[in-house]
């Protein structure tokens, strides 16, 4: 998985910048015969709530928040 991280205060032509840019490191990683694992591009994070989804998501599981 390849996660990037920014803030929206760059805004949203910088930050679709940076995420066509992670894509297309995304998709070299891919390709590559080195790397022994699939690779699946992310959409770029900016706040609290998209990193924790992100990590549920990564660990396969549901937390209930109080």
């Amino acid at each position: 998985m390849v996660v990037t991280g920014s803030q929206d205060l760059y805004g949203p032509e910088t930050l679709k910048n940076v995420e066509e840019h992670a894509t297309t490191i995304a998709r070299a990683l891919a390709a590559s015969r080195d790397i022994p694992v699939k690779v699946v591009a992310k959409p770029v994070l900016t706040n609290a709530e998209s990193i924790f989804n992100l990590c549920l998501d990564a660990n396969g599981r549901e937390i209930a928040l109080a």
